[in-house]
């Protein structure tokens, strides 16, 4: 009886309510694009300046062929009149045009061929230039495969052309499309942009890095772990002496220009890295990877790098095309720092027939089956595919977990979105190229601080300048060694390279005059805050030379005599 009811009830009111009218699911009505204008006969993309510029359309789906044709031309004035190709650009830069039968902004959505690419459009070399036809119902002409032609003006309905901005673009996609609208983006505007994120007039108590010179590294892993520490503000570097008081109670620069070139010495030389010390790779490391401290590395250098305008160059390029998703170098034996392994691998391919070949990979079983790589051989074609494949994952597979943590790190300040669009620009700046100071780079850097005309003063500082010019001559020539120019440089600055962007004021060279009621002072002096040399007054060169010598090489830190 009670079931019967309930049943009877369950049936006249629904347990879940009226039925609700199924809403019509909404279509997309538009399309959007990333749309660049190539250069005329460009085949595959080396450089941003084989982009004249570039545009993010956003259209109507059900556009003709002629309608998106003539959106195309509103954006780029450069088409009016002309035929153009719709192409894009594969993972290893090739530009390849679109196999379309119909070139619609449906039919381009649908077909997927653009897949992670944007679109790109590329004038037809062999096409003349073609009046444009004002008469609305003039016929609309198909192009082959690939090329859009020329058609008359139709209705379009698309919202405004705007400039791409870096933020709304996909590192990975747009990785080859210029951060602005114009051909002459360079390295230092890149900087430019990067060191613009970075408020200087803020410093937090999370950015503050106690230190010794001792310690480097530890003091900048305490710190960048901080759960509050910004790399978007400024550092607020405290040296410790031996005491444990600091040296100094502001950083303005100095001290932190000095940690930043102390600290990616020691990031040159950590766990996190192996190789040749200017042909770094990433090491395979568990006990880095489970801490973390690729990320961190990655971070810290892009911190030197923005902050301090201190540059790695101890990339190697297996590493760099790693970080910047191109195509590696072809595996090479040499490139394996496992000397054991290396001397195995390079015996099983230089055997001269299969049975030495067999006993060669018996003899390194243990590290052929950790790498999956361990098979029975029967010819010397399988042989080689063999070391290929175990050669390849030593170098790339087996540090997949390791270059992922690192170039999360990178990702701090937009490194790593910036190196992925522009890695030819980046090469300069991580590869083993650093250009060696020169004599006359020293020379134009400082302006002196000159007495007036005609007193005796100026006649003692002109002689000291030409001096100083004489002795980094010298230096550059290498008979001060183990004094260098650059040296030099951290001594006054506390960077032993001359920033891209330039250091944020002017050095300046002072002389240090005898004063009545004060000792001479014959050693240089130095203000890394302010970048100030000082120079001391000698009678003669020789003089001038061995106490410019002795104070640099002696000193224990940069800036202090």
């Amino acid at each position: 009886m009670f079931s019967e009811r309930f049943e009877m009830f369950r049936n006249e009111h629904s347990l879940h309510g009226p039925a609700r009218p199924r809403r019509a699911r909404r279509r997309n009505v538009t399309c959007t694009f990333r749309v660049t204008l190539l250069r005329t006969g460009v085949e595959r993309l080396t450089s941003v300046r084989d982009a004249i510029a570039s545009q993010r359309l956003v259209v109507q789906r059900e556009q003709s062929e002629s309608q998106f044709a003539e959106t195309l031309r509103s954006a780029f004035p450069q088409l009016q009149g002309r035929e153009f190709e719709l192409c894009r650009v594969d993972a290893q830069r090739q530009v390849s045009c679109l196999s379309l039968e119909s070139k619609t902004p449906a039919a381009i959505s649908a077909s997927g061929q653009l897949g992670r690419s944007a679109l790109y459009i590329q004038e037809k070399a062999s096409s003349p230039a073609a009046p444009v036809a004002s008469s609305p119902a003039a016929p609309v002409a198909s192009s082959p495969a690939g090329s859009v032609a020329s058609s008359p003006a139709a209705p379009v309905a698309s919202s405004p052309a705007a400039p791409v901005a870096f933020s709304s673009l996909n590192p990975v996609v747009d990785i080859y499309i210029s951060d602005e609208d114009e051909d002459d983006v360079d390295l230092k505007a890149l900087l430019t942009t990067m060191l613009s994120k970075v408020d200087f007039t803020f410093t937090p108590a999370s950015n503050q890095i106690n230190t010794t010179r001792c310690n480097i590294l530890e003091s900048g892993i305490r710190a960048f772990r901080r759960q509050r520490f910004n790399p978007e503000a400024k550092l607020d570097v405290v040296f410790r002496d031996a005491d444990g008081i600091g040296e100094g109670a502001a950083d303005e620069g100095g001290p932190s220009r000095e940690f930043l070139t102390l600290l990616m010495r020691e990031i040159h030389s950590c766990e996190v890295f192996d190789g040749e010390d200017w042909n770094k790779t990433l090491a395979c490391n568990s006990k880095a990877l489970y801490n973390g401290m690729y990320k961190l590395v990655g971070q810290m250098i892009a911190v030197c790098l923005v902050h301090g305008g201190v540059e790695p160059h101890f990339f190697s390029q297996r590493l760099l095309c790693q970080v910047c998703n191109l195509q590696p170098p072809v595996p090479d034996l040499q490139q394996i720092v496992d000397y054991d392994f290396r001397e195995k691998m390079i015996k099983i391919q230089s055997a001269n027939n299969v049975d030495d070949a067999q006993c060669a990979i018996m003899e390194a079983s243990d590290q052929l089956a950790m790498l999956g790589s361990l098979r029975h051989i029967q010819t010397l074609e399988e042989r080689d595919d063999l070391v290929e494949s175990a050669t390849k994952f030593f170098l790339d597979n087996r540090l997949r977990d390791s270059l992922d943590q690192f170039k999360e790190g990178l990702k701090c300040l937009r490194l790593l979105p910036l190196m992925q669009k522009h890695p030819e620009l980046f090469r300069e700046l991580f590869l083993n190229e650093e250009k060696p100071l020169l004599s006359r780079d020293l020379s134009a850097l400082f302006k002196a601080e000159l007495s007036p005309v005609g007193s005796n003063r100026r006649v003692v500082e002109s002689t000291t300048i030409c001096f100083w010019r004489d002795w980094l001559i010298e230096v550059e020539e290498g008979t001060a060694y183990p004094l260098t120019l650059e040296k030099i440089l951290g001594f006054v600055s506390g960077c032993t390279a001359i920033p891209r962007l330039g250091f944020p004021v002017e050095p300046k060279l002072e002389f240090l005059h005898p004063q009545e009621n004060e000792a001479i002072r014959s050693f240089p002096e130095a203000n890394t805050c302010g970048i100030v040399l000082r120079l001391p007054i000698h009678q003669s060169y020789e003089l001038f030379r061995e106490n410019m010598e002795s104070g640099i090489v002696q000193s224990p830190t940069f800036g202090v005599m």
